[in-house]
């Protein structure tokens, strides 16, 4: 009788165990799924030059690099990847889009302003272009956890499929993602 229980008992950990892994596998594709189709959603929004854009209808490369947060305090975040790719010297097709909430769009006069004020060099104002969004629902359209710390580096195809990011910092492991993607090596 005492076996008897520990076989039973024996069998429902094993039944528990591969029940857990069945659902992981299934978690795990399901979130791939999500992510592969991912898509940069159409939005619109002016360089600190004044220039209009709209997302991705106007990118021009095959692949395209867009660096974004969400909040001011990523700016050094994001220009770590500026300078760590050394995008300023490349052929690169790249945009810096700081990712605002849409209510604030009332007062993007004063918001471009700073920013222009604040970065200096022309040929960098001319990438940043701000977009005045639904932060989450844009979080979600591209893939990634909406975070108000976030910042990302992400390729894109020119339809707008996300073809995949970094989060946080430049590293030199980031680096060669971003640059294997950027070669058409997804």
């Amino acid at each position: 009788m005492k076996v008897l229980l520990q076989w039973r008992v024996w069998v429902i950990l094993i039944a528990l165990i591969i029940s857990g892994l069945v659902i992981d596998v299934l978690w795990t594709n399901s979130q791939n799924n999500d992510k592969m189709n991912a898509k940069f959603p159409e939005v619109s929004g002016e360089n600190l030059q004044g220039r209009a854009f709209v997302f991705p209808r106007d990118f021009q490369s095959d692949r395209v690099l867009v660096l974004f947060a969400y909040e001011r305090e990523q700016a050094d975040t994001l220009s770590s990847w500026v300078k760590g790719l050394e995008l300023l010297d490349s052929h690169i097709e790249w945009y810096e889009t700081p990712i605002i909430s849409k209510p604030l769009q009332l007062g993007s006069w004063f918001i471009d302003g700073g920013m222009r004020k604040g970065i200096q060099e022309v040929r960098v104002q001319e990438r940043v272009i701000t977009i005045y969004t639904n932060r989450e629902k844009f979080a979600s359209a591209v893939g990634v956890p909406f975070e108000m710390q976030g910042a990302y580096a992400m390729v894109l195809r020119r339809d707008g499929s996300v073809v995949g990011y970094a989060e946080g910092a430049f590293t030199s492991n980031g680096a060669k993602r971003i640059s294997q993607w950027l070669m058409g090596s997804d």
